[in-house]
């Protein structure tokens, strides 16, 4: 993964997550609502995806504000086994498009397997890095 400067890192300080919402992040109205403001106050709108129906990007596009969404789910399902298949599909996504963003509780199976994976990060070429440094990146690419 490239790298983030200091400055990117710094543009979005404040962000703003849904972790449930699913009838919210599908209502265009009230997205654009909430976009607007964050976008007016600087902030970054992290989607959960907790819906196949969301528009947080749609709208965010649309209003040039900063919205990016989680590719990754780590335990929906509460299981080692789970999440680590999880993380094997968050390396894939990064791999392949420079970035990936996953999104976990913080559950006792899920930070046991995140304690282990951390550990072969370097071997694996794999950076963790502020949200805010790939949102800079994916909005960047958008802009």
């Amino acid at each position: 993964t490239p790298k983030p400067s200091s400055a990117a890192s710094d543009v979005y300080k404040r962000q703003v997550n849904n972790h449930m919402g699913s009838r919210f992040t599908s209502n265009s109205k009230l997205m654009e609502f909430l976009l607007r403001n964050l976008k007016e106050r600087g902030y970054l709108f992290l989607d959960s995806v907790t819906t196949s129906g969301s528009v947080a990007l749609k709208i965010g596009r649309r209003l040039e504000a900063p919205v990016v969404a989680r590719d990754i789910f780590l335990d929906d399902v509460d299981d080692e086994k789970e999440v680590k298949l999880r993380l094997a599909q968050t390396e894939l996504i990064a791999k392949k498009t420079g970035t990936a963003i996953a999104i976990g509780h913080p559950r006792k199976a899920t930070l046991r397997v995140l304690k282990d994976w951390m550990h072969d990060l370097e071997q694996k070429k794999i950076q963790l890095v502020p949200l805010s440094a790939i949102a800079q990146i994916r909005l960047d690419k958008i802009n």
